[in-house]
């Protein structure tokens, strides 16, 4: 071997700088994928604990509340119940949470937005003091009582899937 076969080769050290840039490139890419995962599912941790309680509310319209629901339509006298029970269906810590997201899925935004239908059509049927419209069926439930219930509990399920998945 001769000296001049190791001579200086730029399309050789262009190819390396090349392979240098490109791990580069891809860590960076890589790590901000994670950290926004990160973020993401931390974000979803909180709204689980925040929305605890107005979902577990809403369940409870669901389970068993035909009989309340007509006590609160038919007890305008008594003051207050029908107050609580329009605020309750309100949703408004889920509502401010679908607002201020861009970062949930296309099937818990979905999720979330049927219980607000859901919800929609309790308060319409309270305002209107009639619960006829909650014994109906809603698509493949039985009734919007039990919608309720299912829907709230498929939120759930999707947000604390999200909150745990790794992508």
């Amino acid at each position: 071997m001769s000296c001049e076969e190791w001579g200086f080769n730029p399309t050789a050290v262009g190819a390396i700088a090349t392979a240098a840039a490109t791990c580069v490139a891809l860590f960076v890419v890589i790590k901000d994928a994670r950290s926004r995962l990160a973020v993401r599912r931390q974000a979803l941790r909180v709204a689980i604990a925040l929305l605890d309680d107005e979902l577990t509310t809403l369940t409870s319209y669901g389970e068993g509340w035909q009989i309340a629901s007509l006590l609160v339509i038919e007890q305008t006298t008594k003051a207050g119940v029908r107050e609580t029970a329009e605020s309750d269906l309100l949703a408004s810590n889920l509502r401010a949470y679908i607002d201020n997201q861009t970062h949930l899925s296309e099937q818990t935004m979905l999720a979330a937005i049927r219980v607000l239908n859901i919800t929609s059509t309790y308060r319409k049927a309270f305002s209107e003091k009639s619960c006829a419209p909650l014994n109906k069926k809603k698509g493949s439930y039985e009734t919007h009582y039990a919608a309720l219930t299912a829907e709230v509990q498929e939120l759930r399920r999707l947000m604390n899937l999200e909150s745990q998945s790794c992508w």
